[in-house]
């Protein structure tokens, strides 16, 4: 792997857990969709990192999605579903 496209590459999950509690932070109940969408907003990735496409043809929103998972697996968040509180 070139040094350009290790740069460019999408970090792996763990680099989103901590971004992830940031912005699960502030007590509120987020979509998932919308949570992704924050995370990759706070968490300082580059034009080429967010442009890029993983195996499953998607940007970073999977390996989001990853790290959401272990934190959930962890106990450190709690997943909802719609009408639940």
């Amino acid at each position: 792997m070139s040094d350009t496209a290790a740069r460019s590459a999408v970090p792996p999950w763990p680099k989103f857990v901590g971004p992830t509690l940031d912005v699960l932070d502030d007590g509120e109940s987020w979509r998932t969709c919308d949570l992704k969408v924050e995370v990759i907003a706070r968490s300082g990735l580059t034009e080429a990192q967010r442009a890029d496409t993983l195996n499953s043809g998607r940007g970073p929103e999977p390996t989001i999605g990853w790290a959401l998972s272990f934190l959930t697996r962890a106990q450190a968040v709690r997943k909802i579903k719609n009408g639940e509180l």
